[in-house]
């Protein structure tokens, strides 16, 4: 980044400035004898760094999305949201008001739906116990969709 406005020496004299308060002193003291035009360089230098990391922040939020999308997308499918009830409370991890919730419900997309929603409050250690489910009745499937569902993504697209 500074390499474009500093030369060799400049960046020399700045890494032998002792601690980090020096190193920037001496930064600004060396843009500010360049002048003007290099002290404008160095701002927009920096501005570009930063819209650098907003965009990399925005998309890692945009990659957890997909991620979170991927993995609903492939419970609804592959699950069978009465067993996984039924099984979850076995287990005590959800409690008979929530397991109505799902079992009185009539779509098996409303169903999925409404197991996401008591996963995601995991209650009772409820995730856990959906985890330690989907390893002990043989989902391996599923647990390997959701473990790496971006590598597959890749390699479905080639």
């Amino acid at each position: 980044m500074l390499e474009q406005i500093l030369d060799r020496s400049n960046i020399s004299d700045i890494d032998k400035s002792g601690g980090s308060t020096r190193q920037k002193s001496k930064l600004i003291k060396i843009i500010l004898m360049k002048g003007m035009p290099t002290c404008k360089d160095f701002v927009t230098t920096i501005q570009v760094q930063f819209e650098r990391e907003d965009l990399v922040q925005q998309m890692e939020e945009h990659n957890a999305d997909v991620t979170r999308r991927e993995h609903r997308s492939i419970l609804d499918k592959e699950l069978e949201p009465m067993r996984i009830c039924d099984l979850l409370l076995e287990e005590r991890a959800v409690d008979i008001v929530d397991h109505d919730k799902i079992t009185e419900t009539k779509r098996r997309r409303k169903q999925s739906q409404r197991l996401m929603e008591i996963l995601e409050e995991n209650n009772n250690d409820c995730f856990h116990h959906f985890l330690h489910i989907l390893c002990k009745k043989n989902y391996a499937t599923i647990l390997e969709e959701l473990e790496s569902p971006a590598i597959r993504a890749v390699d479905d697209g080639k």
